[in-house]
């Protein structure tokens, strides 16, 4: 039970860092893949929508 402390610990240092990060990149991949169908149906491509 006392090894699972620190353990925990650092865990959930890497989770409060990866977690971010992970999350962001799935945004703009989802972001791409609508543009990529709005693209694709031949509607124009808004200018604000290619900001991050």
């Amino acid at each position: 039970m006392e090894d699972l402390i620190p353990f925990a610990g650092i865990a959930m240092i890497i989770a409060v860092t990866l977690v971010p990060q992970w999350l962001k990149s799935r945004e703009r991949r989802e972001m791409q893949a609508t543009l990529r169908a709005s693209v694709e149906k031949g509607s124009p491509c808004l200018q604000t929508s290619l900001r991050p």
